[in-house]
C-alpha cells in the first residue's frame, strides 16, 4: 500500500470509460493472484504509472512538489500509450486462467516464466499485453503435446440422456483428465462449492467402454458459470439439445456466465425459441438473463422490447469494464411457456448522460428485430450520441454491423450527431448525393448547405457584385462593374475558380432577380472537403477567400 502513499484510496480513470480502481482491492488481488514479489510488484506498478498519470492529466488539479516528484520519477520511460495499454489490456480478467493453468498442468515454463526483461544488471517491466501474448503461445504448445484420445474416466452420471450421452458430475470441481481431454484449465482455479458438469460421449473400442468429453460447464449452488466447448470455445449448436435438456434439472436456478473469455461461454439465447421455451416450461424458475425482466421500457413490439436497466447482475469479470452502476439500454427478445414470459437479451450498450457506449451483441446472427428497430431507438429524444468517439462506418463497429443503408441514410437525415467521428468518404460512399450526406455536413461544419439536381449549394449571393466583393480580388470587382455599367447583370459562363466542379449560377426564384448561387457539383464533392478540411481551420476567412486559397480565382479577360 506504500506504493500509493499520498494518492488516495482509489483512482477514476476517465480513459478506462470511468473505471474506479479502489488500491486496497487492487493489492488483494496481486497477493492472491500473482503471489510471487516479482510479480506482484509489477501490477502495482502498472497500476502506479495509471493512477499518476491521472493526476498528472487533471486540469486544474494543484500537485504537491513531493508528488510531482513522483511522477517524474515512476513515469520516466513510460510514454502515455503504454501506461494505457497496459491498463486496458485485460490482465485481471486473463491472469486467474493461466494461473490455473500452470497449477493443473505443472508447466515449468510458465511457473518460472519471468515478467521482466533483463537488461545488464536492471530489470525492465514487460508490457501486459506482450506477457498474455506469451502465456497464450505457452498454453497452444501445451495443448500440442497432450496429444492422444479425449477421454476421461473420473465423475459419476448425473444425466443420463439418449444414445448413451451423460453428462458426469465431478464433486471436486476439478479435473486434470478433463482438462488433458478438453485443452482447458480443468476449473483449476475454481471456487469451494464447485461441481464441473461435463458432458460426455459413449465411445466402443472392442468390449471397452470410454467417455469423449465434449462440454464442461461449471455448477455453484445451484448457478451455471462457466460453460464452455473444446478448447474453451463456445459450445456448438449440435450440443444444444444436451444442454436444454441439463437446463430442465429444477436444481440449476440460473445461466450465468463469468470466468476466463466470459464472451466464450454458452448464452440461453442461443438456444432456439423453441428450446428456450422447452426449458422455461420443464424449469420455470430459470433465471436466464444478466437484466431479468424489469426496466423501464423505451419501446415495444409483438415479441421484442428496447429496455433502459439500472441493476443488471452481471457475473464477475464478465466482460472488460463493464459496471454495475451504469444505466444500460438493452434490446430483449420474449420467450414464452405456458408458466411464465421471460425476456431475453441479445443487445445492450452503456448510457450516460444521454451518451451511448459501445454496442454488445450476446450472438452474431443478430433477429432481424434488432436491426429494424435499432433505428427508432437511436432516433429517440433522450439519446445525444455515441460516447468514446464510436464511428458506426468504422470497421468491426457493433453499430455498424447491426445497421442497414437505408438505416443509417435515416438516421444521418434526422439525427447525424452519430456519425461525427465518421470520415466524410464513408459518408459519401454510403450516401452519395444526398439529404443525409448533407445533414452530416451541415451538423459537422455549421452551415446550411441546400441539395440541388446535380450538387449543394454552399452559399447565395444577393448579386454578382456582392459575390465579387467577397473573393478581395479588386480586378476581379472592377470586371463585375464594368458588366453592370453596361446592363449586363450576371457573370461570365465560365467558372470563376480554377476547377470545373464549382461553379456560380443565377438562383431562379423571380425574372428580375439577380441572386447568385455558388455550386459544388457532385464530382467534387468528396475532394472538396477533404482538402477544406473546415475542422482544421482556426481563422476562418470566409467561405470564398478559403475556397480561393485553395483552389484559386480564374480573373476574367477583359473581352
Amino acid at each position: 500500500m506504500g506504493m500509493f502513499c499520498g494518492l488516495g484510496s482509489s483512482v477514476l480513470l476517465k480513459e478506462l470509460d470511468h473505471v474506479q480502481l479502489n488500491f486496497e482491492n487492487v493489492v488483494e488481488w496481486a497477493m492472491e493472484h500473482l503471489q510471487k514479489d516479482d510479480r506482484i510488484i509489477w501490477f502495482l506498478s502498472l497500476v502506479q504509472r495509471g493512477a499518476l498519470l491521472r493526476i498528472r492529466n487533471s486540469s486544474g488539479r494543484s500537485i504537491r512538489p513531493k508528488i510531482r516528484r513522483k511522477i517524474e520519477r515512476k513515469l520516466k520511460g513510460f510514454d502515455d500509450d503504454r501506461v494505457l495499454a497496459d491498463l486496458e489490456s485485460d490482465f485481471t480478467m486473463n491472469w486467474p486462467h493461466y494461473q490455473s493453468l500452470a497449477g493443473m498442468y505443472q508447466a515449468t515454463l510458465m511457473k518460472d516464466y519471468s515478467f521482466h526483461f533483463r537488461k545488464g544488471k536492471r530489470l525492465s517491466p514487460k508490457s501486459a499485453g506482450e506477457i498474455l501474448r506469451d502465456f497464450e503461445e505457452m498454453e497452444e504448445r501445451l495443448q500440442k503435446l497432450v496429444g492422444g484420445d479425449r477421454f476421461c474416466t473420473d465423475g459419476k452420471p448425473y444425466l443420463e440422456l439418449e444414445n448413451e450421452w451423460t453428462w458426469f458430475a465431478v464433486d471436486e470441481g476439478q479435473s486434470c483428465q478433463e482438462a488433458q481431454a478438453m485443452r482447458h484449465c480443468g476449473n483449476g482455479g475454481g471456487r469451494h462449492g464447485d461441481i464441473l458438469l461435463s458432458l460426455r460421449e459413449p465411445v466402443r473400442k472392442r468390449d471397452l467402454l470410454f467417455w469423449k468429453p465434449h462440454l464442461t460447464f461449471i455448477l455453484n449452488n445451484g448457478v451455471l458459470g462457466e460453460m464452455k466447448g473444446h478448447a474453451n470455445t463456445r459450445p456448438e449448436k449440435q450440443f444444444f439439445p444436451q444442454i436444454s435438456q441439463l437446463l430442465f434439472r429444477s436444481e440449476i436456478r440460473e445461466v450465468r456466465g463469468g470466468g476466463y473469455l466470459p464472451q466464450n461461454n454458452f448464452a440461453f439465447c442461443d438456444m432456439s425459441i423453441a428450446q428456450q421455451e422447452q426449458s422455461l416450461q420443464a424449469n420455470p424458475d430459470l433465471v436466464v438473463d444478466p437484466f431479468g425482466d424489469d426496466g423501464q421500457v423505451l419501446l415495444e413490439g409483438k415479441i421484442f422490447r428496447w429496455i433502459e436497466s439500472r441493476t443488471p447482475d452481471f457475473p464477475p469479470r464478465f466482460t472488460k469494464r463493464m459496471d454495475s452502476s451504469s444505466s444500460w439500454v438493452v434490446f430483449q427478445m420474449a420467450v414464452r411457456s405456458s408458466k411464465r414470459t421471460a425476456w431475453v437479451s441479445y443487445a445492450w450498450c452503456s448510457l450516460r448522460k444521454g451518451m451511448l457506449g459501445r454496442l454488445f451483441l450476446e450472438r452474431e446472427d443478430f433477429d432481424e428485430a434488432l436491426s429494424s428497430s435499432l433505428v427508432d431507438i437511436l432516433l429517440l429524444p433522450a439519446f445525444k450520441g455515441f460516447s468514446m468517439d464510436q464511428d458506426p462506418l468504422s470497421y468491426g463497429s457493433d453499430w455498424g454491423v447491426t445497421l442497414t443503408r437505408k438505416g443509417c441514410c435515416k438516421i444521418m437525415r434526422r439525427k447525424p450527431v452519430y456519425f461525427r467521428n465518421s470520415s466524410l468518404s464513408a459518408v459519401w460512399s454510403l450516401a452519395g448525393l444526398s439529404r443525409a450526406y448533407l445533414s452530416v455536413l451541415n451538423d459537422r461544419f455549421g452551415f446550411s448547405f441546400r441539395k440541388t439536381e446535380d450538387g449543394i449549394a454552399l452559399r447565395r449571393f444577393d448579386s454578382p457584385l456582392r459575390f465579387a466583393r467577397e473573393t478581395s480580388n479588386g480586378r476581379y470587382i472592377r470586371s463585375i462593374q464594368r458588366l453592370q455599367e453596361k446592363s449586363i447583370s450576371g457573370l461570365p459562363d465560365e467558372s470563376p475558380f480554377e476547377v470545373p466542379w464549382l461553379k456560380v449560377r443565377p438562383v431562379k426564384k423571380q425574372k428580375n432577380s439577380n441572386e447568385l448561387s455558388l455550386v459544388l457539383t457532385a464530382e467534387g464533392s468528396s475532394l472538396f472537403f477533404e482538402i477544406m478540411d473546415f475542422q482544421a481551420l482556426r481563422d476562418f476567412r470566409g467561405l470564398v477567400p478559403e475556397i480561393i486559397y485553395r483552389f484559386g480565382l480564374r480573373t476574367p479577360s477583359r473581352n
